[in-house]
């Protein structure tokens, strides 16, 4: 019994290499080689803070989202791009949204989320829990989908993940000021086979 069973081990580790395993695949939103246009940028300007500012723009020379913001503690300001390289999310859910960025904030860091074709959003989620690296020097985010209501099953689920319009980041509501320089938006996941 021993012997069959450290034969068929030993057939096997011969085997598997053969065997290709899905291999994860990146799908760049934003990098140096695919450029985006940003469709929407705005603050909610207020009686208590009508100078809030948010400042994105295409760095060409560095190939960066240069984002900028400033006076902007207690209200909401954001920016969307409508350059994604397709609307159907649905074969992505298995994967994470991945972000390359550095700069310094106020603060708590910034917020993603996925806005669909009828004006419906996905759940908005922090960087903080999904980063390493240290953002003044160069940091990674990498955002489950499940962390966006995006899984079916999930009763949070609000935008449709076959009719996705828009990335939307946001500076976290109480981050009065930052100035981040954005140098990759992708979706890594691993293809159904």
């Amino acid at each position: 019994m021993f012997k069959k069973f450290f034969l068929l081990s030993i057939l096997l580790s011969f085997i598997s290499p053969i065997i290709p395993s899905a291999k994860a695949e990146d799908v760049p939103i934003f990098s140096k080689s695919r450029l985006i246009q940003i469709g929407m940028s705005k603050c909610n300007l207020t009686k208590n803070n009508p100078s809030a500012r948010s400042l994105p723009y295409i760095d060409k020379s560095e190939n960066t989202i240069h984002w900028k913001w400033e006076n902007k503690r207690g209200t909401w300001c954001g920016w969307q791009t409508y350059s994604l390289p397709k609307n159907d999310f649905s074969e992505y859910l298995n994967g994470v949204l991945v972000l390359e960025f550095q700069g310094t904030y106020d603060g708590n860091p910034p917020e993603v989320k996925f806005v669909d074709l009828e004006g419906k959003h996905t759940s908005i989620v922090n960087f903080g829990p999904f980063m390493t690296g240290d953002p003044a020097t160069g940091s990674t985010v990498k955002i489950p989908f499940e962390a966006f209501g995006l899984i079916k099953e999930s009763k949070f689920a609000m935008a449709n993940e076959k009719k996705i319009k828009a990335l939307q980041l946001n500076a976290e509501y109480n981050s009065d000021w930052g100035n981040i320089k954005i140098s990759y938006i992708g979706i890594r996941y691993t293809p159904n086979k």
